[in-house]
């Protein structure tokens, strides 16, 4: 009896392609949807000195077991008070509550309602150039 294994070979190497090209699209996925969140975040960042817009930064993908993350972050010493709000304290006593801007926050939450459609789309494109 003869075994043809040319079928489960390249069985195999789709496999493995698939993966490949699997980590390609989460990558661009995962990068796409968080240039989206960086550019809504600076866009929404309130602007005194612009110091604030300005020092947002973006990073690479970086890819963890299975786990796809990027970090968008503010090295601003002030900018958590902007995000999350802070007390007004005038020589020593408090005066009141300013409230956050939120400008990361609902920036992140938009793009939760979007993001599985900017994977799929992503997704669809690649499958479609390959197969």
């Amino acid at each position: 009896m003869k075994v043809d294994t040319k079928v489960l070979k390249d069985y195999r190497n789709s496999l493995g392609k698939f993966k490949r090209v699997t980590d390609e699209i989460f990558m661009e996925a995962t990068y796409e949807v968080a240039t989206r969140v960086f550019q809504a975040t600076v866009k929404n960042t309130p602007v005194d000195t612009g110091f604030l817009r300005e020092s947002w930064n973006i990073d690479d993908v970086k890819k963890k077991g299975s786990v796809y993350e990027i970090e968008i972050s503010n090295d601003v010493e002030y900018a958590s008070y902007v995000e999350y709000g802070h007390r007004i304290v005038r020589g020593g006593n408090t005066l009141g509550w300013k409230d956050g801007v939120f400008m990361l926050t609902i920036s992140e939450k938009y793009l939760e309602k979007v993001m599985d459609r900017i994977f799929q789309r992503k997704f669809e494109k690649r499958f479609k150039e390959l197969w």
